[in-house]
This record gives structure tokens, C-alpha cells and sequence, in this order.
């Protein structure tokens, strides 16, 4: 299509970014009711359990779409540089990884936007602005 038809840029990086922000939302809303279903079932308490497991799957969306429009952007200043959307990702990877094993103070770990929605902060105490934005 590329080839064959006129797109502009705008165009073509919309639809890009549309696509990978609802497929990205999509795949974490069925790791949430996948995950929920089975660790409710194994606990015994699917209740509580299936929402808790769910809210924190959902509460990951807001993180990974920063990391959706670090990439955009490199993507948007200098196209041959994107693959370096893949070493952000690495290094907050790499940021808790140290922090799980103590060799890093949750002060540094905060740099990371995935300490917004960490499994050791309840579900319950997350802004809900980022949520829906």
C-alpha cells in the first residue's frame, strides 16, 4: 500500500500508533481476565481475586503507551534511531530487575514508569487520570 497509494506521514504513523495502543490495551485486558480467572480459581476466591489480578494487569496500560510514545517519538526525530525504543524498554526492565533484588534504592526505581503501577502499591491508592487518559 505504501508503494501503491499516497498516505501521508501523519496518516500512516496514526494508524500505526492506533493500532499498537489498542492491540497493546487489548493484550493486557486478556492477560488481566486470563490471569484473574485462573488464580481465583486456584485460590478459591474468584471474587476478589479475579479484580484484583485484572485491576493490576489494566493499571500496566498506562506505562507501556508512555514506552508506545518514546518509540513514536524517536520514530518522529530520527527514524533510523527507533530501535532504540527497545533499549528504554530494556533498562526499565533491567531498573527493576535491580530493584528486586535490592541492588537498587525505590527512589531510582521511581525513574521507571512502570513503578506507577508496581505490585507493591494497592491498586486502590493509583490516580485514575492516567487510567483514562
Amino acid at each position: 500500500m505504501l508503494v501503491d497509494k499516497q498516505v501521508s506521514r501523519s496518516r500512516w504513523m496514526s494508524s500505526h500508533l492506533i493500532v499498537a495502543s489498542l492491540c497493546s490495551a487489548s493484550l493486557l485486558l486478556a492477560v488481566g481476565i486470563a490471569g484473574g480467572l485462573v488464580y481465583g480459581l486456584a485460590a478459591g476466591d474468584l471474587n476478589n481475586e479475579f479484580w484484583h489480578i485484572f485491576g493490576m494487569s489494566v493499571s500496566k496500560i498506562p506505562p507501556v503507551w508512555i514506552l508506545l510514545g518514546v518509540t513514536a517519538l524517536l520514530y518522529g526525530l530520527w527514524p533510523r534511531i527507533t530501535a532504540l525504543g527497545w533499549v528504554v524498554w530494556l533498562s526499565f526492565s533491567i531498573l527493576e530487575l535491580a530493584w528486586e533484588t535490592q541492588i537498587i534504592d525505590w527512589s531510582l526505581m521511581c525513574i521507571s514508569p512502570f513503578s506507577y503501577a508496581h505490585y507493591t502499591i494497592n491498586i486502590t491508592n493509583l490516580p485514575l487520570l492516567p487510567l483514562f487518559g
